[in-house]
């Protein structure tokens, strides 16, 4: 008979040693994950979250005593393109310096003026209007032309105005630090994920032209429907001349 067998025909003071011994082993495991956590937070993650808090913090500094003007666009579902905009009010925090977790920048982006958008087409003024209701813009409205109650046409004064924020992370169960861009490439989140010891002066420079809306390796690249369907189609084609016109191989 198995030891299995054995426990599962054995007393029940058996079983709950058993199941106790198992219950110690899956504590003794948690908790040594924990310990290997939190000394790699010590020695990884904090000194490169502080290092980036540093960094940023004499980063807004140089831009403030500068006054240097960053011009940001964005490209709003529905509407086009804004741009002219430019960043200020630059705010930087972290929960504690202490044991360091998470850092938050945030800045605005406005425009002095009104966007301007003429609408044609009952579908293009549902469409757009519903994009800025569902992305909370104010906007105006005027020239208003309606058919059987519907509006055909309409010009739209949309404020331009955008508050980013950077969201930055220290992950220690992943061991990573988790950058977290909101409303920067446009509205909607943008996520890099930096192990420690990648984030070094290089990438915290690169960082920082990122933010100040230079030419950036951090910069999302952007591809539209008809380059996505078109890679998909180069990926398939790819795929099937390896496997021979779509004969299965061992990791299809």
């Amino acid at each position: 008979m198995t030891d299995e067998e054995n426990t599962k025909g054995g007393s029940l003071m058996s079983r709950l040693r058993a199941a106790s011994e198992e219950r110690r082993r899956e504590e003794e495991q948690a908790s040594r994950r924990e310990r290997s956590d939190q000394e790699f937070y010590q020695e990884c993650l904090r000194p490169a979250m502080l290092r980036t808090y540093r960094f940023l913090e004499e980063l807004l500094q140089h831009i403030e005593y500068l006054g240097e003007k960053v011009e940001a666009s964005y490209e709003v579902p529905g509407i086009g393109t804004m741009d002219r905009i430019l960043q200020s009010h630059y705010h930087l925090r972290a929960d504690t310096l202490g044991d360091i977790r998470q850092i938050k920048l945030r800045f605005e982006c406005e425009a002095p003026f009104d966007f301007t958008k003429d609408l044609h087409g009952a579908e293009q003024v549902r469409t757009a209007i519903e994009s800025l209701e569902r992305l909370g813009m104010m906007f105006s409205r005027s020239r208003e032309k309606r058919t059987a109650g519907i509006v055909e046409e309409v010009r739209l004064g949309i404020r331009q105005r955008f508050t980013v924020v950077l969201l930055i992370t220290a992950d220690q169960e992943q061991r990573e630090i988790v950058f977290r861009f909101r409303n920067f490439e446009g509205y909607g989140d943008r996520v890099r994920h930096v192990k420690p010891a990648d984030l070094d002066d290089e990438a915290l420079d690169e960082l920082a032209k990122y933010i100040l809306r230079e030419p950036s390796s951090w910069a999302v690249a952007k591809v539209d429907e008809k380059m996505r369907e078109q890679l998909r189609r180069n990926l398939e084609k790819d795929r099937n001349r390896k496997t021979g016109g779509g004969r299965g191989g061992f990791f299809r």
